[in-house]
Formats: C-alpha cells, sequence, structure tokens
C-alpha cells in the first residue's frame, strides 16, 4: 500500500493545484449572432485573465491589445 507521500510524487500536480490559476482556468464560449460572430473568453479563478497574465511567444497577442485588456479571441462568422 502507498502512502500519502508516495502519491504526491506521481502526481505532482496535486501539489500546485491551489497555487496555479491556469489548472483552473475555462474557456466562456458567447455567440454573438446580431454581430455574426463568436467570442472565446478565457476565464480562471478570479474572473476573465488579462493578456499581463499569459506568457506568449510569437503573434499570439492581437495587435493594439494592452496588456491590462480581458484576453478574448474573436472568430466571424461572415458568409462570403
Amino acid at each position: 500500500m502507498l502512502g500519502r507521500s508516495a502519491l504526491r510524487a506521481f502526481s505532482p500536480a496535486s501539489s500546485i493545484f491551489n497555487r496555479a490559476p491556469f489548472f483552473q482556468s475555462f474557456m466562456e464560449v458567447r455567440i454573438e449572432r446580431s454581430k455574426k460572430r463568436v467570442v472565446l473568453i478565457l476565464n480562471g479563478v478570479h474572473g476573465p485573465l488579462q493578456w499581463s497574465d499569459l506568457q506568449a511567444s510569437g503573434a499570439v497577442i492581437p495587435l493594439g491589445v494592452k496588456p491590462d485588456d480581458p484576453v478574448e479571441f474573436i472568430v466571424s462568422m461572415d458568409r462570403q
């Protein structure tokens, strides 16, 4: 039978579960039919995440957003 300390060795995330807000994040999907778009909003334990909360490289962060803006991805649903 494994002791409690042995189980922690097999599940490292259990020791940081309450300290790592990204393990407790979820994506809100808002469908805005009148604007013909879908908005994806990343939320954490304290509400919407801000761009400054993320560590990202490359062109993930849209141009023109501020670090304290909420993390949102907008998908246009226009038919072309």
